[in-house]
């Protein structure tokens, strides 16, 4: 995948295009799925955990895509009711990123972990979603999950046990479940697995090798333009 990357580069493809096709392509199969198993006319709390790499921003250009479809009455055929959508971002970003602009644009509430004193606003976004979607890890990163992001998982996992008899908060991973090796199928032990997954381009080696395949869920592909 990487060299594919660095091809479609190399012939005129930016990464910013591929991560805007990437969100956008996510946001469509998030749709086609919720539209699928969500409760009809049912209220959606989409909560967006977005790291601050190539996966955190694939993550902002979803969310923003999903509200774009929502706003337009594609949301899963009008068969869901009022949608919301959150974003909460480990580290800020620059007002003028353009991955992150069209958020403020539409009024989508952001909030970042550097600024959340005790993980308040963590906590009552995080209480209060039906969804949950990992952009934090991607392809590009091997660090083990620890200190305050594993903080972080073990509130999701935490509430999903919780609230695992009235359905629980979905999770949805982008490309991958945070702490998975694409290559081996390693699994840090403090990720939380995914009911879906939304590869980008193609699945990877490790969405179907263990323990990574088990953690995956349901398997779903994005296109990148590539």
């Amino acid at each position: 995948m990487r060299a594919i990357e660095r091809e479609a580069e190399a012939r005129g493809l930016t990464s910013l295009q591929m991560m805007q096709n990437a969100g956008r392509n996510a946001a469509r199969q998030l749709a086609d799925y919720l539209g699928a198993h969500w409760p009809p006319t049912h209220p959606a709390r989409v909560l967006f955990l977005c790291g601050p790499g190539n996966n955190g921003g694939d993550g902002l250009v979803c969310a923003s895509a999903l509200f774009d479809l929502a706003a337009s009455g594609q949301f899963g055929n009008g068969a869901i009711g009022a949608l919301t959508i959150q974003v909460y971002l480990l580290r800020p970003r620059q007002e003028d990123d353009p991955v992150f602009q069209p958020l403020r644009e539409r009024g989508i509430f952001v909030a970042d972990a550097e600024s959340d004193l005790r993980w308040r606003v963590f906590l009552q976004l995080l209480g209060h979603a039906n969804v949950i979607v990992d952009a934090v890890l991607g392809i590009g990163t091997s660090r083990p999950i620890g200190s305050h992001l594993k903080e972080m998982f073990d509130e999701v996992r935490r509430v999903r046990q919780v609230k695992r008899q009235d359905g629980g908060p979905w999770l949805v991973a982008l490309d991958g479940v945070s702490g998975m090796n694409y290559d081996t199928g390693a699994l840090d032990p403090n990720a939380v697995a995914a009911d879906v997954t939304i590869a980008f381009h193609a699945p990877k080696l490790g969405h179907f090798r263990s323990p990574a395949k088990e953690a995956s869920g349901e398997l779903r592909v994005a296109q990148i333009g590539v």
